[in-house]
């Protein structure tokens, strides 16, 4: 079945947004945990510096999301769908804006009680809950809107065009 070129356009573009928001942010984030080892091994890094740079993690991660949030309400057209797109992402949003934060809190207050610690591992149980509830989620978006591509979705579409690409290599 051959695609037409809208699709094929829409496709190159969540492949590459995909690409890109989750590349950059990880390597913002081993950079910044890199240089944090190196710079500690020699000075003395003031708390400050730390938090702020784990707010901008924080930062960088939420504007990923975001950009993708944006991408795919271009191409998601049946309405239901992009209400419940919307939803995905708040609950999402939130749940990560609450775990960064709180962790933030828990580390900067050198909380040291134990009830601290359990309230901490709770919102990182919250977090990854509601990231596993958005995963399934996704099939529900995609029966409303075809145009919406799971993360399985983008991965077959990865090997298909890998495996398109080494065809053509062995032809040649």
């Amino acid at each position: 079945m051959e695609l037409s070129p809208k699709v094929k356009s829409q496709i190159d573009t969540i492949l590459k947004v995909d690409r890109l928001t989750k590349w950059g942010v990880g390597i913002i984030g081993i950079g910044l945990v890199v240089s944090f080892l190196i710079y500690a091994s020699y000075w003395t890094l003031s708390d400050g510096v730390v938090t702020g740079t784990l707010y901008a993690v924080l930062a960088a991660i939420l504007t990923g999301i975001f950009i993708q949030y944006r991408m795919w309400l271009r191409f998601v057209t049946n309405q239901t769908a992009r209400n419940l797109l919307s939803f995905k992402m708040m609950a999402h949003t939130l749940a990560l804006t609450g775990v960064g934060i709180y962790g933030l809190f828990y580390f900067t207050s050198e909380a040291t009680g134990p009830q601290s610690f359990r309230m901490f591992l709770l919102s990182q149980l919250t977090f990854f809950g509601i990231e596993y509830l958005a995963k399934r989620f996704d099939r529900v978006i995609q029966s409303y809107d075809e145009n919406y591509l799971t993360d399985q979705d983008l991965k077959e579409i990865r090997e298909a065009r890998e495996y398109e690409k080494e065809q053509r290599r062995e032809q040649t």
